[in-house]
């Protein structure tokens, strides 16, 4: 638990304390980070940002939003920067590209972890953030690094090969620029959306010397979208109910079908497999059923809990849940409250198809908890856009301009 914070709370007590939770907590693991993050005065780079939120561990401090008030910048909630330092591995003499550099923040932090025989390059599309950036950097003091205003897709191949790269916006693909301009053993730390599931992925090359790369570490995360040539839009399709239906990866699926879909009757089918109160399954239930449902979607409901016209009561992720669709049914995941401890999954289908499709749905989840629940998450590995089919190795492929991703779940 967070120890409250009081008026009388300084900077510095601030981020001991910030510094004291993450170690607590394992996001910081090595004395180098615990320094870096312990002795950066953020709120240098947040004019005018509260105090309390610049060192919460856990909250994200926004820094620009767009003309509708969407958040289009924001510095990383602590835990999450922590986390990306440590699985960068950054070492005193390293060369490091950021990609997505906003205020400077993470920027700040590597340079101290690289000292002054290193260089970090930070690449931010934003001019203003641009400036932003170096006036912090150069009132700070920091001197070591290269901040730049241009897209970060293209990276920036005058300043590499780089030792690590670390990517703070949300990408949909891997970048052909990123790999090519990274040094032999290098790791590149990106959130990353596949198949619609965010999450940040450790990347390595992989040793067969094909240009493949392989990520066995991630963690759920989200980060605000890309901008510029690396930009992706999912489409949203608005439902019933306050629902909506995310489309990221399926580009065959037509909103007036989904829509009717949802029109028609409703079948509901209750799996038995049962998740505690806190307990972190469900990001690996989503991601076994994202190799195995064609096309994959994301289905929103309307967020929290309430009790359905079923007399059922239901809980809604903010992060939604997984779903498909066919010719005839749309089906997607559901959480009914059992107790104070347990859920319970479900699965609710509409359409001509919708008992059966509910069943083969439902057959999954129940196949996951028997086989594969418990277990390593998934692998990823990235292979050039042009590598043939059979060059792949066995797994759900998910094609993007300059990558073929292909996710490969194993039993527990």
């Amino acid at each position: 638990m967070s120890t409250p914070v009081t008026c009388t709370d300084t900077s510095d007590a601030l981020r001991a304390r910030m510094v004291e939770e993450l170690r607590a907590k394992k996001w910081i693991r090595t004395q180098p980070v615990a320094d870096a993050m312990g002795s950066l005065a953020k709120e240098s780079f947040l004019p005018g940002a509260d105090l309390a939120l610049v060192y919460s561990a856990d909250d994200t401090v926004p820094v620009k939003r767009n003309a509708d008030g969407h958040t289009v910048s924001s510095a990383s909630a602590p835990w999450l920067v922590a986390h990306m330092l440590e699985e960068a591995r950054i070492q005193p003499g390293d060369r490091v590209l950021e990609i997505g550099g906003a205020r400077g923040i993470n920027a700040a932090l590597a340079a101290q972890l690289v000292g002054p025989a290193g260089r970090v390059v930070s690449v931010e599309i934003d001019p203003e953030l641009v400036d932003d950036a170096r006036a912090a950097l150069a009132g700070a003091g920091i001197t070591n690094v290269d901040m730049r205003c241009g897209d970060g897709h293209y990276g920036a191949a005058d300043a590499g090969p780089f030792d690590a790269v670390i990517v703070t916006a949300q990408a949909t693909d891997l970048a052909t620029t990123w790999r090519e301009q990274a040094a032999p053993g290098a790791r590149i730390v990106v959130p990353l959306t596949l198949l619609g599931l965010s999450r940040c992925y450790t990347f390595q090359p992989c040793e067969d010397g094909g240009g493949s790369w392989r990520a066995e570490r991630q963690l759920l995360c989200g980060f605000v979208a890309m901008q510029g040539d690396g930009a992706h839009r999912a489409e949203r399709i608005a439902l019933p109910g306050d629902a909506e239906l995310h489309v990221t990866d399926a580009l065959d699926v037509a909103a007036d079908r989904v829509l009717g879909l949802a029109q028609g009757e409703q079948k509901r089918v209750w799996t038995g497999v049962q998740v505690a109160r806190m307990e972190p399954v469900i990001p690996h239930l989503d991601q076994y059923l994202s190799t195995r449902l064609t096309p994959y979607l994301r289905y929103f409901g309307p967020s929290g809990q309430i009790l359905d016209p079923g007399g059922e009561r239901l809980s809604w992720l903010g992060i939604g849940h997984s779903a498909t669709a066919t010719t005839g049914a749309l089906t997607y995941v559901v959480m009914r409250q059992v107790d104070e401890r347990f859920h319970e999954f479900g699965v609710f289908a509409h359409g001509p198809d919708a008992g059966q499709a509910a069943q083969r749905l439902a057959d999954l989840v129940r196949r996951w908890d028997a086989e594969f629940r418990g277990g390593a998450d998934a692998v990823v590995h990235a292979f050039p856009a042009d590598t043939p089919d059979g060059s792949l190795p066995p797994g759900r492929v998910v094609d993007r301009p300059g990558t073929r991703f292909v996710i490969a779940q194993a039993a527990r």
